[in-house]
């Protein structure tokens, strides 16, 4: 049970890019939204 186990968990690799898949297009995310908060004009922001 313990091999098969083994065998069929993914890498630790796997998971540090599953993580990263997630985290940095969240980071780009709150990234623009602080420069839009910023940078636009006072007639453009809602």
């Amino acid at each position: 049970m313990r091999l098969w186990l083994a065998d069929h968990i993914p890498s630790g690799a796997t998971f540090v890019c599953a993580a990263l898949s997630l985290f940095v297009p969240w980071l780009i995310v709150k990234i623009f939204a602080a420069l839009h908060r910023r940078a636009d004009p006072p007639w453009k922001k809602t």
